[in-house]
């Protein structure tokens, strides 16, 4: 008989997305008000010091390759669908509503957009970044867990099972990796790679703590 669902399950999408939705306007509430307003620094400098941080780090050619895939990410996204012009263009001083035209005078409204811009801009750049530090272990991610995959199917014929205490600690343990792990790399702040790859690999452990203490297939 296939299992039931609890009402747990149904709502797990939801609380996904509620969460991701909260991180996400706390980082832009940050940008868009600290940044602008209380500390009066251009989010630029942000990307720059971060850019820094990495051309200390890696290589040249890593360096420039993750660049240049979060900016065409960033393109594709923003610049190519017209998305950014359109932002800028609501809030151009010579558009025809008069909301705009004062929205467009402000000094403030300038200054916030170009703050978001560049979060996301920084996001993109993570992105590749991860990406490319995902493509490094993948190999060596996927031998274990098949090899994880290969235990559980042998202990359909041994005798006994995982102990239920290791199976809890290690959903535990990745039921945090991965929040924390997103919560890391969306931080509206300058972060060491060496930061963000040690995130990665304590969420890659975190997934191979849990593959290894899958109970035994029924």
């Amino acid at each position: 008989m296939p299992e039931q669902q609890t009402s747990y399950d149904k709502l797990f999408p939801t609380q996904i997305f509620f969460f991701v939705a909260l991180v996400m306007l706390i980082n832009m509430a940050i940008v868009t008000l600290a940044y602008s307003f209380l500390w009066e620094e251009p989010f630029a400098r942000v990307l720059q010091r971060e850019q820094a941080y990495l051309e200390r780090t890696l290589s040249v050619d890593a360096t420039t390759s993750a660049k240049f895939t979060g900016d065409s990410l960033y393109d594709a996204m923003l610049v190519d669908t017209g998305i950014e012009r359109m932002v800028y263009g609501s809030f151009d001083s010579n558009a025809g509503d008069i909301a705009s035209q004062v929205l467009g005078q402000t000094q403030a409204a300038g200054r916030i957009l170009d703050n978001l811009f560049d979060y996301i801009l920084l996001l993109c750049h993570r992105f590749s970044f991860s990406l490319m530090t995902l493509a490094y272990i993948a190999f060596l991610i996927t031998a274990i867990f098949v090899h994880a995959v290969i235990i559980r199917h042998r202990k359909r014929y041994e005798f006994g099972d995982t102990p239920l205490l290791m199976n809890l600690w290690a959903r535990s343990s990745l039921s945090y990796a991965i929040p924390l792990t997103f919560l890391i790399w969306s931080l509206p702040f300058a972060l060491h790679p060496l930061v963000l790859i040690a995130s990665i690999v304590a969420c890659v452990c975190g997934l191979l703590f849990w593959a290894f203490s899958m109970p035994k297939i029924a």
